[in-house]
């Protein structure tokens, strides 16, 4: 059995779009001439890194392979699996079927600043273990979205220690939207309306700043599908 996935978003979760000023720690890096800057924050790399140590994790963004071959270096981590997403620009949802054929039966942890209602769907249907983490375009990947993340993991792990027996652990495995813009940042990827946020899903909303993390363990007691957290996408953005 293989190790649980963590499916990893760029754009509003690594860079975060939504505000006029980067948020603190970030850098504006001028990656693709005539668009908005990207904004990186070179400690996400270390996160990644960490959670590599109990997750798989793979790109689920539509930078594609521009995801290795600019933002990793900025990151000071190794090249990561790209789920290859359709070409922009195209609507949220239709990140679902490839992610869906990519993750197969695996458990599977979703990081996006979108998740549609037909995202919360699949989660909610699937056979295995699906926690999807929907992240604040105006405040980019938090370190209680990577704590929770790596709490569930390590929960399921502990639960069916043979997620692990075929694959050990490694620091860093072979480990958005980039065509529209909203509120001024580069959104590469993607169409989409206004969307009211979804129910039914094994989801949570990143916490803001200062507020208390939800736990992934509460939002799946049982760590089965199918569980209720709140999630509040930001209405008619997707990172």
């Amino acid at each position: 059995m293989n190790r649980p996935l963590l499916l990893l978003d760029v754009d509003g979760v690594l860079n975060p779009y939504g505000t006029a000023q980067p948020p603190a720690g970030y850098t504006e890096h001028r990656l693709f001439p005539g668009e908005e800057p990207v904004r990186v924050n070179p400690t996400h790399g270390g996160w990644i890194t960490e959670a590599s140590a109990v997750l798989d994790i793979a790109w689920a963004t539509s930078w594609n392979d521009e995801a290795n071959r600019l933002l990793a270096p900025l990151l000071g981590i190794a090249p990561l699996p790209v789920i290859t997403m359709p070409p922009a620009p195209f609507h949220p949802s239709d990140k679902i079927p490839v992610i869906a054929a990519y993750a197969q039966r695996r458990p599977a942890a979703w990081i996006d600043d979108l998740h549609t209602p037909q995202a919360h769907s699949w989660a909610a249907a699937r056979s295995s273990p699906t926690l999807l983490i929907t992240a604040d375009p105006t405040i980019g990947l938090s370190r209680n979205s990577i704590d929770d993340v790596m709490t569930w993991a390590r929960a399921l792990c502990d639960a069916r220690p043979a997620y692990l027996a075929e694959r050990p652990a490694v620091a860093n495995p072979p480990a958005t939207h980039p065509a529209l813009t909203h509120s001024g940042r580069r959104q590469r990827g993607h169409t989409w309306p206004s969307l009211m946020p979804g129910t039914g899903s094994a989801v949570h909303t990143q916490p803001s700043l200062g507020q208390a993390p939800a736990s992934a363990i509460d939002t799946q007691p049982s760590l089965t599908p199918g569980t209720q957290a709140a999630s509040t996408p930001a209405p008619g953005t997707a990172g």
